[in-house]
């Protein structure tokens, strides 16, 4: 079944975090020292605000310099729709921070999970909004398949990360079609986008940090990922722990070869996507056996990984695709051994469904 929707703008699972997250039952799920906190708040805040004010300026000498610019390298107007969606998500990122400050207050006597249900409402008002920015002025476009597998949860979804772009997908698409709440697991450096900071702290969220020596912690912040965890949320990991590049994949098939030659010959043959990192998928199945596992494959956001991205159009006119698959708790395996491979043949189902679609 396939359905359209509106289009993009844009974690990564792995293991990895500050010794000084402390997990908690509250409003995020985790809670770190205030002055750690609102040290880093008393920079992001501030600099969202200084840079959304700054571009919006240079938005006046921009727009005809970019329009000149375009003309003569008889361009579809990429650098002014540049410009213009960026300055438009930062005015979004800035509109939707006020609304969660208010939110605040306004939650201030209601209990955490009252608390969430609000965070929730004003995240899918912002996310939406970036994407359908990216609809207007790109004109991209989300084609869906069998987005209805993923309802009801809870549900643990794995998804390919090929883009900056594709973490904030899951959010606006299963929001938007079944109201669904995304427990995600993020970059650390993301505690520096503002919004994303705040409003992870009032969701169940993870920061973590790629590389980590004590991957037992790391894993550890993930499981409690799954506290509380009901039929309105999902789970969403990013298995490969990196974007996929033919230089990434090389490194991996490299190391492999030296202590692993059958996992070895399982990356080379993958065309589209990185292989699982299996560690922390492993460990969420074995805490929650009973959660069913939704695959999801895409394509179209391929090369949109960074600002000279976009100024050469790599979102403009693109088609995203969305193939979503749901295996019953029931149809895993529960030998470890042949749970393992059987992640291994489904990750390869992505990375087949991916190379026959994938429109470069």
């Amino acid at each position: 079944m396939m359905a359209k929707a509106s289009a993009v703008p844009g974690a990564v699972n792995a293991v990895g975090s500050d010794a000084h997250l402390i997990v908690t039952g509250k409003e995020g799920m985790y809670s770190e020292p205030a002055h750690t906190k609102w040290g880093r708040r008393l920079v992001s805040i501030p600099a969202l605000i200084l840079i959304t004010t700054l571009y919006g300026v240079a938005l006046v000498p921009l727009i005809p310099y970019s329009i000149v610019r375009d003309l003569l390298r008889r361009r579809p107007l990429l650098l002014l729709r540049f410009h213009v969606y960026i300055f438009s998500v930062l005015f979004v990122h800035l509109v939707g921070l006020t609304q969660l400050g208010i939110a605040w207050f306004y939650g201030l006597p209601q209990s955490p999970a009252r608390k969430r249900q609000i965070a929730l409402k004003v995240e899918l008002w912002f996310i939406p909004r970036c994407i359908a920015l990216a609809e207007k002025i790109y004109g991209m476009e989300i084609i869906l398949d069998d987005i209805e597998c993923c309802a009801p949860g809870p549900i643990l979804l794995l998804s390919r990360h090929a883009s900056i772009l594709d973490t904030i997908l899951p959010i606006k698409i299963l929001g938007e079609a079944h109201g669904m709440g995304m427990r995600i697991v993020q970059k650390d450096i993301l505690r520096w986008n503002a919004l994303v900071e705040v409003a992870s702290h009032r969701s169940p969220r993870a920061f973590i940090k790629r590389g980590s020596n004590n991957v037992e912690r790391e894993i550890g912040h993930m499981k409690h990922l799954l506290e509380g965890i009901g039929p309105g949320d999902a789970l969403v990991l990013f298995p490969e722990g990196s974007r996929f590049t033919p230089e990434k994949k090389k490194r991996i098939v490299s190391k492999l070869e030296k202590n692993n030659p059958i996992a070895a010959a399982r990356a080379q043959s993958l065309s589209s996507v990185l292989p699982v990192r299996p560690a922390g998928t492993i460990a969420l199945m074995d805490a929650r056996p009973d959660i069913d596992i939704v695959f999801l494959a895409h394509t179209g956001l391929e090369g949109a990984n960074g600002l000279n991205d976009f100024v050469r159009g790599a979102l403009y006119k693109r088609k995203l695709r969305m193939k979503f698959w749901r295996v019953p708790a029931s149809d895993v395996p529960k030998n470890k051994e042949e749970r393992l491979e059987w992640l291994h043949n489904e990750w390869t189902k992505v990375d087949k469904w991916i190379t026959a679609n994938r429109q470069d």
